[in-house]
This record gives C-alpha cells, structure tokens and sequence, in this order.
C-alpha cells in the first residue's frame, strides 16, 4: 500500500475488499466441498472396515434393539431404530474425521502461506 498514491487509495482500498471477499467465498466453498467428500470417503471407509458377521456388532445391535423394545417399540421397528442409530454413530465418526483431515489441510496451507509472506521481498 505504500506505492499508492492519494488519489488511488480509494480504488486500491475497494479492490483490496473485493479480493478478500472473493478469498473468503472461495475458500467456504472449497472447505465445503472437502468436508462433503471426506466424510463420504471416511464413511465407505467404515462401513467397509464393519464386517456383517461382527460378534461384537451383533451384540451392540441387539442391546440398542432392546433398548428400543424398552422404550415401547416393537421388535422390527427397534432393529430399524437401533441400525438407524448405528449409522448416525458412523456418520458422526466420519465427520469427525472428516474434519480433522480438513483442519489438517488448512493447516499446512497457512504454514505454507506464511512461510511465503515471511520470504516475500518489497
């Protein structure tokens, strides 16, 4: 900004606006669409890692189902509601790690950036 003179310090002001606003709409956008991703990813990841015949899956499955049978459900409908309540446990998880991996990025991206600027020649 020191090589702007007076008369064009308004215009470089509004550009300098444009451009942070036009960087913070891209990056939401780009961030966004790392989430959606990863966590799709993460989330085939787990269920292909959850073998069907799983003793310990089993086991959780039909201790949520006779929670649900406990709280008035019927048997079909309390496996439905405990397999619904597994997947929302692995939906959580692969958003969780979604956004460790996303955090990740930003982070060496701003290390990046920074090491950059701090080399960056007037």
């Amino acid at each position: 900004m020191k090589n702007i003179s007076k008369m064009d310090t308004p215009d470089a002001s509004t550009l300098t606006n444009v451009m942070r606003n036009l960087g913070g709409a891209f990056s939401i956008a780009i961030i966004a669409t790392l989430l959606d991703n990863k966590t799709r990813e993460h989330l085939a990841h787990i269920k292909e890692s959850l073998p069907s015949v799983s003793q310990l899956g089993w086991q959780t499955l039909q201790q949520q189902q006779a929670f649900f049978i406990q709280s008035g459900s019927d048997a079909a409908t309390a496996m439905q509601q405990a397999q619904a309540s597994l997947l929302g446990t692995m939906q959580r998880d692969a958003a969780i790690m979604a956004y460790n991996d996303v955090f990740l990025m930003m982070t060496a991206f701003l290390a990046f950036a920074s090491f950059l600027i701090l080399n960056m020649k007037d």
